[in-house]
């Protein structure tokens, strides 16, 4: 029945969240025949190998892939869509976890960064091991169009990688750190220098540390963090 949609020659959205019996030959085939193809959403289809991720990434007009909880979320398509020039499209890309087992590297991520220059949206939740300051350096030196951003449950990234994209990107607006233990009051001045933030996703614990919420006082717009169905409203200058 998938493969029928290859007959769909001026398709420009698929969605195809959680289809169980998605595989890699009947992606190909819609990738090679519905080359007017704009966003392709593949979460959670776990028989999609990177194989077939690597066909939609071929894509000419692709500028949103969601890859949510894909098994074919790793390193070789984020190669496949930073060696071509049609990955500069690109303006939303979903590789978040949902298990906290991803298959993307650090390196993937550094290889990334040159399709990244109109990415307006990044998830990378639960990437853990692939989210490293040297990764959200290389991918925020790229991106200077970013809006929102999801770094929750990213433990190896410290407080330095945080104040790089919030000195890189200075167009963001969601900044979702769950999780996130690089939150120091250095990394807080630089959130609060985030003139659009409107939303700060965080923990209670972090807010809670000495001296970290000192920078984001004052009058001005307000971000809201989100922690354990708690909402607290954080002024920023």
């Amino acid at each position: 029945a998938v493969r029928r949609l290859a007959a769909c020659a001026s398709l420009q959205e698929l969605w195809l969240s959680t289809c169980s019996g998605l595989r890699d030959g009947g992606l190909a085939a819609i990738a090679s025949s519905c080359l007017r193809l704009r966003l392709v959403d593949v979460s959670n289809c776990r028989r999609v190998s990177d194989e077939g991720v690597c066909c939609v990434a071929a894509l000419p007009l692709l500028s949103h892939l969601e890859l949510a909880g894909c098994a074919g979320a790793a390193d070789s398509p984020l190669l496949a869509l930073a060696r071509r020039e049609a990955g500069r499209r690109l303006a939303y890309l979903g590789l978040s976890s949902r298990n906290g087992h991803s298959a993307i590297s650090e390196e993937g991520l550094v290889s990334l960064a040159p399709a990244c220059a109109s990415l307006t949206h990044l998830n990378l939740a639960s990437c853990s091991a692939a989210v490293t300051d040297r990764a959200l350096s290389a991918v925020s030196a790229h991106a200077p169009r970013l809006r929102v951003l999801d770094l929750s449950r990213c433990d190896e990234c410290t407080a330095e990688g945080l104040i790089e994209v919030c000195r890189r990107c200075p167009l963001l607006e969601r900044l979702h750190l769950e999780g996130c233990d690089a939150l120091t009051p250095a990394a807080g001045a630089a959130v609060a220098s985030l003139s659009r933030l409107r939303y700060l996703g965080t923990h209670m614990a972090w807010l809670l540390r000495p001296n970290v919420l000192d920078p984001i006082s004052g009058p001005g717009p307000t971000a809201e963090a989100v922690s354990a169905g708690q909402r607290v409203r954080a002024a920023l200058p």
